[in-house]
Formats: C-alpha cells, sequence, structure tokens
C-alpha cells in the first residue's frame, strides 16, 4: 500500500536516513528485482474470447502461434492492439486477427488455409510487418518507433482432471483420496477467502485494477517487470529532465505500451509529476503483490501416484509459510487487543472483532531481533482488503501502519514497531512478546488541534527500515 505523508506526523531523521545502508530495502526496486528474478511461466494459450470459432470443439492455437501487440503514442493519440493467432481446426488452418482502440473488441478477420505453410507465412507475415521483427527472432524481440511491441498475457487455466504417465505406459488418471483438513473451522474460512479468486478481482475492481486497467489480459510476471522498468525510466527523467535522451512523452508512451490501459477516445495523460508517477508505482505494485500470491497456488509440485493427499486448505497454509495461531476469545490477550480496536475504530461505523490470530512470519523473528534494544515499542494498525492477506503474509512488509480512526476493510494486522502514538497514555496497558513490553494504547486518539486543517483524518507513520516492523497479530472483522 502507498504511503500517505502528512508533515503533522515526525517521521525519519533526515540525516538517520543518509545513513541508512545497501541492506535496507527500496519496495518498488526490490520488487521489480523479485519479478526479473522469478522464472519464466509456462504460457497458457487460448483462442481469443471474442474469434466466432471459439466454441467450435477441436479448435485451437497452433503450437505458440499467438501474439498479443500494444502501440501507445500520448503525443498522436494513439492507444492500440493486435492480435494475431494460427488456429487448428480440424485438417485445416485459419489465421485470426483483431485489432482496434484498447478497451474496444475492434475489427477483425478470418483467413482460411489447407495448408499449414501458408498458415504460417500469413502468420508471421502479418507479425513482421506490424513489429519489423521476425518471428523466429521473437525471444529477442526489439521495439521499433512506430510500431507494435510484443507483450506477454496469459491465458486463464482451465481445470482439467489430473493425467500422468507411470513407467512410460499410457496415460491414466489417477484417484486420489484427501485428507481431513488439520485446520480449526476460523482459520480454514480465513484461508478459503484469502485463497478465492472471485476475492483477488474484488481487491483488483477496489483498487482501480478491474479490466480498464488490463484490458488485453492477465499480464504476466516478465510484463509487469517491464512496466517497473519504464516507471524507473520515468522516475530518473523526472528528476533530472536533461539527463535522458527521452522526452516525458515518449517516456510515457512505453509505459502505456508495455501496461496496456484503457483510456476510452482519451489521450493518453502524461506521466510528468511526482503524484502521477506514484499512482503508477502503486498500481504495480498491487499486481505484482497480487500476481505473486497466486502464483504461491500455481507452483504445483510433480504429479505422484499417492493414495492420500493433504487437504487443500492444508497446502494452502503451508504455501504461506506463515503461523497463524487463533485466540481464543476469553484470553486477556483477546480481550487488550479487542478494546484497541474498539477505542480506534470509527464512531460512525465501528468494527466488530471476529477473530484474532497471533502471527509468526518465516524469518521475521530474525530480522526483527537486531532491533531488540530499541525502546517504545507499540502496536499500530494497518488495514486491507481481504484479497491482499496471502501476498502480506507470504512477501514482506510493505504495510504502513497508522494510528487513530477506521482502518481496512474487512483485515487489519496489527504490527510492532517502534514509533509513537498518539492516545491518551494514561490509559495504556502492556502485552509481553517474546520477552519484551510492548504498549497497546487502550483509550480514544488525542485530538491535535493544530492539525485541524489536515485533510487526513488519522496519523500515519512512513517506516523507512522495514525489518523495525513485525506483523504480530491479524484481525478479522465486521464492519
Amino acid at each position: 500500500m502507498a504511503p500517505k505523508r502528512k508533515p503533522s506526523v515526525q517521521t525519519e531523521d533526515p540525516e538517520k536516513k543518509k545513513q541508512r545502508g545497501p541492506e535496507e530495502e527500496d519496495t518498488f526496486r526490490s520488487t521489480a528485482e523479485a519479478l526479473r528474478a522469478a522464472p519464466a511461466e509456462k504460457r497458457v494459450i487460448r483462442v481469443d474470447s471474442t474469434c466466432p470459432l471459439r466454441g467450435n470443439p477441436g479448435t485451437q492455437v497452433y503450437e505458440d502461434y499467438d501474439c498479443t501487440l500494444n502501440q501507445t503514442n500520448v503525443g498522436n493519440n494513439n492507444n492500440k492492439f493486435y492480435i494475431i493467432q494460427l488456429l487448428k481446426e480440424g485438417d485445416n488452418f485459419v489465421c485470426w486477427n483483431r485489432w482496434g482502440r484498447v478497451g474496444e473488441m475492434g475489427q477483425t478477420k478470418i483467413k482460411q488455409f489447407q495448408k499449414l505453410e501458408d498458415a504460417k507465412k500469413d502468420f508471421e507475415k502479418k507479425f513482421q510487418e506490424k513489429t519489423k521483427n521476425n518471428w523466429a527472432e521473437r525471444d529477442h524481440f526489439v521495439a521499433h518507433p512506430g510500431k507494435y511491441t510484443l507483450i506477454e498475457v496469459q491465458g486463464e487455466d482451465e481445470a482439467q482432471e489430473a493425467v500422468v504417465k507411470v513407467d512410460g505406459g499410457p496415460a491414466r488418471t489417477v484417484a486420489k483420496r484427501v485428507r481431513p483438513c488439520s485446520l480449526d473451522p476460523a482459520t480454514q474460512k480465513l484461508l478459503t477467502n484469502i485463497f478465492s479468486k472471485e476475492m483477488f478481482n474484488n481487491a483488483m475492481a477496489l483498487m482501480n485494477l478491474d479490466v480498464k486497467k488490463m484490458p488485453l489480459g492477465k499480464l504476466s510476471k516478465q510484463q509487469i517487470a517491464r512496466g517497473f522498468k519504464a516507471l524507473e525510466a520515468l522516475e530518473e527523467a523526472l528528476k533530472d529532465p536533461t539527463g535522458s535522451g527521452q522526452s516525458l512523452e515518449e517516456l510515457s508512451s512505453h509505459f502505456y505500451t508495455v501496461i496496456p490501459h484503457n483510456f476510452g477516445r482519451d489521450r493518453p495523460p502524461l506521466i510528468n509529476s511526482p503524484e502521477i508517477l506514484q499512482a503508477k508505482k502503486d498500481m504495480l505494485l498491487v499486481l505484482a503483490d497480487i500476481e505473486l500470491a497466486q502464483a504461491l497456488q500455481a507452483a504445483s509440485e510433480e504429479e505422484r501416484i499417492v493414495e492420500e493427499e493433504p487437504h487443500p486448505l492444508d497446502r494452502d497454509y503451508q504455501l504461506l509459510k506463515c503461523q497463524l495461531q487463533l485466540l481464543d476469545s476469553g484470553a486477556p490477550e483477546y480481550k487488550v487487543i479487542q478494546t484497541y480496536l474498539e477505542q480506534t475504530g470509527s464512531s460512525h461505523r465501528r468494527p466488530t472483532l471476529q477473530h484474532v490470530w497471533k502471527v509468526n512470519r518465516e524469518g521475521e523473528g530474525d530480522r526483527f531481533q537486531d532491533h531488540s534494544k530499541l525502546g517504545n515499542r507499540r502496536l499500530l494498525w494497518h488495514g486491507t482488503n481481504v484479497a491482499m492477506v496471502a501476498a502480506i503474509l507470504t512477501s514482506g512488509l510493505r504495510i504502513m501502519p497508522h494510528s487513530g480512526g477506521r482502518v481496512g476493510k474487512g483485515i487489519y494486522f496489527a504490527s510492532e514497531n517502534s514509533k509513537s502514538a498518539g492516545y491518551d497514555p494514561t490509559q495504556d496497558t502492556e502485552l509481553e512478546l517474546d520477552g519484551q513490553r510492548v504498549i497497546v494504547p487502550q483509550g480514544r486518539p488525542i485530538p491535535c488541534p493544530e492539525f485541524r486543517n489536515s485533510t487526513f483524518s488519522q496519523s500515519e507513520y512512513l517506516i523507512y527500515q522495514e525489518s523495525q516492523c513485525r506483523l504480530r497479530y491479524l484481525l478479522q472483522v465486521c464492519l
């Protein structure tokens, strides 16, 4: 999530900021590096959704003869796509072309062939004409001015029966018996929600990452990484306009080319300010989080013939690499957190606590131990949509604790760190976590009259050094 900045909140001392070592992660760049280092995905290829032959039994894309092209030019108000596919339909072959403005269905063309060689020639000729690249050299694609750029999109997987080959023999379906789930009912329900495709889609819609932001299909991790690189070039150009060989118009056009946007018939806007750049960074960070979280499930092991296999929710739980311990509602620890939630919740729409889990993310304890001598430890809130929980639990911090007011839409995190909060200190209590005293506010937030003109409804804290913050609790609430 993107940190909001409020001048009334004391963040990191400028001198300390200068002293930060190379080991301190920059969230944006570390995510970009993770995407670039990720192994190439096995492409899922489907017949274009608008092709009239899609529903015909046996019609499929021939081998990997499929490409999605995109071209954006801000100055000329160009924002267009071109899809080329070679389809096999029985004994015949078809070249399918669709092109037009991004976000629109566009125009289409079907050309039939009896010979495969002729269909390949037509496909490869169109690809060369639109991109100035040879199809045989597409793995070393070079973008040319005024031409389309090849982008990587993923078709949606379809449910298939598990089939394996045994000892070189014929393929056969393997029957499997699923063990009962070992998790408590509340944790089962939580995992069902956070790994739900519907929840991911809802999260994308809430963050304006719906089909309007990915109008040509689901982007691969490698394609999202190209978007990060494009924004890095824009950031450098904004810092030093004279140092880049390309204008902001050219760099903006390149970003919209590699990360397709639906602007309707409007001219694509220039990315010419830090605020617009930050909005695009936030968009890519969310796309990356969702992609990495979903990839946890997609990373399947080799099929084996077994009599029993773990329950799917137990497998999902292992993928989190995070221990979740459900607290009893009568436990003192639960009561302290419940009071904290109620006191800091919105007076107009108070959250109702449903469950609390104690959180222990793999490796985070060792990282946090480096700051064992820091005092003034407090719990601060971070709210998020339920679909983002898997990404947060598995892939590093990227959270912004804050205090006061309502937070979150269904899921709260309580994080321990060494920042102060604006609560009535006379009402504070303490919890002991790993031998350390951690202050937990129990009173209402204290208004700050000197900042009454601020548009922020609550104080927010930006943590530059991620290792100074550790997730301690996961709260599920009803708003």
